[in-house]
């Protein structure tokens, strides 16, 4: 769809119900948010670069007469390193990480589980830099970050705290979603404000130095 809203392509036969999509490069990844596979395509040629299969359920035996035992939470994004390798990134509710590299014969792969719990409502990740931001904990007043380095596939150490300190608890408690995005090569998070049916408000925060954890809006 280009920008005065009219449909230029179409491609069928992707993703499933609660489909999510994330592009790096001009690459378009589509996944479906219920352990199914995931599609990563060029929409200038059409061409689809790659199919991998839907990641092995190891929640079934814990939830037997779950049909859908866990959500997922896909990330695509670039490493910075050697490999400059295009990666997905899925976590599931059962706390597992896999990852998978664009390439010939691909497969995904079990790697570190994550350091703090990633709900499956909290939106897709974001790639900056070859590195993947997460926003961890169940609660909108929670709006840390935990970092996935995509060359050497292990999490960082360190927490990257949001904005909520910024701002009174009663500013910030107005929140009725917290997202993050990329914005001109800088970490964006979204604070949409409660829903209102007249001028209805966002606040945009960025973090344009990634080794600090100061926000500004």
């Amino acid at each position: 769809m280009d920008m005065n809203g009219n449909v230029v392509k179409v491609f069928k036969g992707m993703g499933d119900s609660g489909i999510v999509s994330t592009s790096v490069d001009g690459l378009i990844c589509i996944t479906g948010s219920s352990s199914g596979g995931a599609h990563v395509l060029d929409p200038t040629t059409g061409k689809m670069l790659i199919f991998c299969s839907k990641i092995e359920v190891r929640a079934h035996d814990k939830y037997p007469y779950i049909v859908t035992p866990y959500f997922s939470t896909f990330g695509f994004g670039r490493a910075t390193g050697p490999s400059r390798a295009y990666k997905l990134v899925c976590l599931s509710g059962a706390g597992a990480c896999d990852v998978l590299t664009l390439e010939e014969g691909a497969r995904w792969r079990l790697t570190h589980p994550p350091p703090r719990v990633v709900p499956g409502d909290r939106g897709s990740p974001v790639s900056i830099r070859g590195v993947m931001y997460f926003l961890v904990g169940k609660e909108l007043s929670h709006d840390s970050l935990i970092c996935f380095d995509l060359e050497s596939e292990q999490w960082e150490k360190q927490l990257i705290e949001g904005p909520r300190k910024l701002v009174p608890d009663a500013e910030w408690e107005k929140s009725f979603l917290v997202r993050v995005t990329e914005l001109n090569g800088d970490l964006c998070m979204i604070q949409s404000l409660l829903r209102m049916i007249v001028n209805p408000r966002a606040t945009i925060w960025l973090l344009t130095n990634l080794n600090s954890s100061t926000f500004f809006r």
